[in-house]
């Protein structure tokens, strides 16, 4: 059941927070959509990709970690949504008021900033040699290396997550 967060703020732990009509407590400058959709994705259970980033442009950040599980929220007074790990039973403070998407299956996205962009995510051959390792490819982010890779299927599959075509890593 999606919920809408009250206008009002509250100064429990001496911070203002939205708070939804399901306990959850939201940034101040949560999207009321970005809000409701966490709420339906708590009660749900339901995984998630999470694209974190620039709220005003719709950018975003080159974040491959904590960003694909479930959504859960904190115990306590001040009930904060978590990004909850697969196979893990905790998870971290999620930053949502830096949302610009959720997707939450193939091609199906529950929340997409108007201006939504992950950026040009492109790959090529390179050999660099670490160690015992031998990368062959590289994965770029806007026309910057962004990472070494030993096959071009593990730079391809990199390439597909951070671009919203596959929901894990």
């Amino acid at each position: 059941m999606a919920s809408t967060p009250t206008p009002a703020y509250t100064t429990r732990d001496g911070r203002p927070y939205q708070i939804s009509a399901a306990g959850t407590f939201f940034h101040p400058d949560t999207a009321p959509q970005v809000a409701a959709v966490l709420d339906s994705l708590i009660a749900s259970r339901k995984k998630a990709r999470i694209f974190l980033g620039n709220t005003t442009t719709g950018d975003a950040w080159a974040e491959e970690h904590d960003c694909h599980g479930t959504i859960g929220r904190s115990m306590g007074p001040v009930k904060v949504p978590l990004m909850v790990a697969p196979r893990q039973a905790g998870g971290h403070h999620l930053l949502d008021h830096c949302i610009v998407a959720i997707l939450v299956g193939k091609n199906t996205w529950a929340y997409r900033h108007p201006s939504f962009s992950t950026g040009a995510w492109t790959t090529r051959p390179c050999s660099v040699v670490d160690g015992k390792k031998t990368y062959t490819m590289e994965t770029l982010h806007n026309g910057t290396v962004y990472g070494c890779h030993t096959t071009p299927a593990s730079a391809q599959r990199l390439v597909a997550f951070m671009t919203g075509q596959r929901m894990a890593a």
